[in-house]
């Protein structure tokens, strides 16, 4: 509610990521790929889930390969429109990268355990997310995967250790609620 109330931009990511992840699952891979490309208006938030969801992609080209398509198509106009609109903007946002961590901010890993054991434990966890996307790319489910992928980024990635970004965790709480049928038929006992 706060996020909303801040008309934070990271709600909306959030949704659109959600979006783009339920078209996909539907087979609906043009239109997921032109929602994914509009995540990109924080792309802190969602360097990770693109990475994941293009990769899951290519390697099931036959059947997915409009969802590349939908997001290369959608960045290409998005970015088009931006030079045009504003030009030089990608050379002014590419120099402004380095800033980015000190605005941002240090990642919850650093948070919780110093600079001097965060950021090894930050590469630890992008390693081994990157080699967990890799061994899963060709599951015919990607949205555990996905869930994973957004968990962890909660971690490691710097600007996102702020309350708000745990919006991020609600995709993988409601897979694993519709995905096991147990834990929403279980009933909360009283006293």
């Amino acid at each position: 509610m706060q996020g909303l109330e801040l008309r934070n931009l990271g709600m909306l990511v959030a949704g659109l990521l959600s979006v783009s992840a339920v078209l996909a699952d539907r087979r609906y891979f043009a239109l997921s790929g032109v929602v994914l490309a509009l995540a990109t208006i924080k792309p802190q938030m969602c360097i990770l889930p693109i990475v994941w969801m293009l990769l899951w992609a290519v390697n099931g080209w036959a059947a997915r390969k409009y969802l590349v398509v939908g997001f290369g198509s959608a960045m290409a106009l998005l970015i088009g429109a931006g030079e045009f609109l504003l030009p030089g903007w990608i050379s002014d946002f590419l120099a402004q990268l380095s800033t980015y961590r000190h605005f941002a901010g240090a990642s919850m890993l650093e948070l919780l355990y110093g600079r001097g054991i965060g950021l090894p434990l930050s590469a630890i966890f992008v390693c081994g997310l990157l080699l967990v996307m890799w061994r899963r790319r060709a599951a015919s489910e990607f949205m555990p995967t996905l869930a994973l992928v957004l968990a962890v980024e909660v971690l490691f990635v710097p600007g996102l250790k702020s309350l708000l970004n745990l919006v991020l965790l609600i995709p993988g709480i409601f897979i694993l609620l519709f995905r096991d049928p147990a834990i929403v038929k279980t009933p909360l006992r009283s006293g």
